[in-house]
């Protein structure tokens, strides 16, 4: 029963890994594609940083989704490995996350109240 259920976790942290790298990929396609076709167009320097700040800013709110659903992951994989290496691992991988969640959340703000102003 418990190694069942162990199985089942770690399936579960898988395909939350997997998502989470999917959602990093898909605001990483969509800000490419945003950026070249802007970069291409006829449009103004302001237009164009105007939308430079809009595509990072939706690169970043991707990133950032990512990164807490891979927060989720490793709590799941600590369950499974209870030693205390794992939970220094754990430990140190959330902080790690949590700060480039913060800092990245932050610029986000900023960015969005910069289009906010300018609009």
């Amino acid at each position: 029963m418990e190694h069942s259920m162990l199985n089942m976790l770690g399936l579960l942290s898988t395909f939350i890994n997997l998502v989470a790298t999917g959602i990093m990929l898909i605001g990483f396609v969509k800000a490419i594609y945003g950026y070249l076709k802007f970069e291409l167009s006829q449009t103004s320097i302001m237009e164009k940083q105007l939308t430079l700040q809009m595509v990072r800013c939706h690169l970043g709110s991707y990133l950032l989704f990512g990164l807490e659903l891979m927060i989720v992951a490793d709590i799941m994989d600590t369950m499974m490995e209870r030693s205390i290496e794992e939970l220094i691992y754990l430990a140190s991988i959330i902080v790690i996350r949590t700060l480039m969640g913060y800092f990245l959340g932050k610029e986000i703000h900023e960015l969005a109240e910069m289009q906010q102003e300018k609009i």
